[in-house]
């Protein structure tokens, strides 16, 4: 009975965390079957790498993790790269705007930096129709505000994604960079307010679509997993049951195997 009692023990252990240089570091972590397998060993490792980056006043941002099972029968093992950042709160983003537009309506009329705000902060659900339709380019007044405003928005927008995962950062980055290049365009008077705008709502679309596959692939993956796991659980019912089986068979009488062929029996 001592394989029995180790199958359905309650452990589960992180190890120490490892400096991997360059702000990174690693941590890996181990769950039975009983606690919840990969998916509590995954909950350990992320558990401990935030204890540690706050031990140090920062966040836990993962760059990478690697969740599996440690055996046939369903023990998990997680194995983690994170990194300790600042935190960025949505609070902190909204000081950075307000500040900076406070000091740009000193140097800007007030009518020509509200349109700026609202051409390059754009809403969520993309520009109206009412700005898709403008055959209006940029004025002098209004590309000097355009300016200064896109900088803003690149500079405050970024100390963000500092606290987003490497795979969500990139993928904003790459959005970021495709509307700084349809603002270019418009402060060169090479597109209209129209053109720029629709534009935009182009580069909105595809980052919608990019990180709605990033959860699609995440559920597959945790539904890969569950089903991993409850097979594992199969396994492991099956050699308690055995387990079972020999501890309590009669002392002197043996146990037979037997196989039925057709009209035939053998048993061992």
């Amino acid at each position: 009975m001592i394989g029995l009692s180790m199958f359905l023990a309650g452990c589960q252990t992180a190890f120490d965390v490892q400096d991997l240089g360059g702000g990174r570091y690693g941590m890996s972590s181990l769950a039975c079957p009983a606690c919840g397998g990969a998916s509590q060993s995954a909950k350990l490792a992320y558990e401990q790498a935030a204890e540690f980056c706050a031990a140090k006043g920062q966040i836990v941002i993962t760059e990478s993790q690697n969740n599996a099972m440690a055996n046939a029968v369903g023990a998990g093992r997680t194995d983690m790269i994170f990194a300790c950042v600042d935190q960025i709160t949505e609070e902190d983003t909204s000081d950075c705007y307000s500040e900076a537009f406070a000091n740009l309506s000193t140097t800007h009329d007030e009518f020509v930096l509200d349109k700026a705000i609202a051409m390059v902060v754009p809403p969520e659900e993309g520009f109206p129709f009412v700005v898709l339709a403008s055959e209006d380019k940029a004025t002098e007044p209004e590309i000097s505000a355009l300016k200064d405003v896109g900088g803003v928005w690149e500079s405050c927008s970024r100390d963000l994604w500092t606290n987003v995962s490497p795979q969500y950062r990139k993928i904003y980055i790459a959005a970021s960079n495709e509307i700084l290049a349809s603002l270019a365009k418009l402060v060169a008077t090479k597109t209209t307010y129209g053109e720029y705008a629709a534009e935009v709502n182009a580069s909105l679309a595809i980052l919608d679509q990019q990180l709605g596959g990033i959860e699609r692939d995440a559920r597959a993956k945790r539904a890969a997993a569950a089903k991993e796991q409850m097979e594992a659980g199969a396994r492991l019912n099956s050699q308690i049951q055995s387990l079972v089986d020999k501890a309590t068979a009669p002392v002197g009488k043996p146990v037979y195997n037997c196989t039925t062929i057709g009209n035939s029996t053998t048993c061992q």
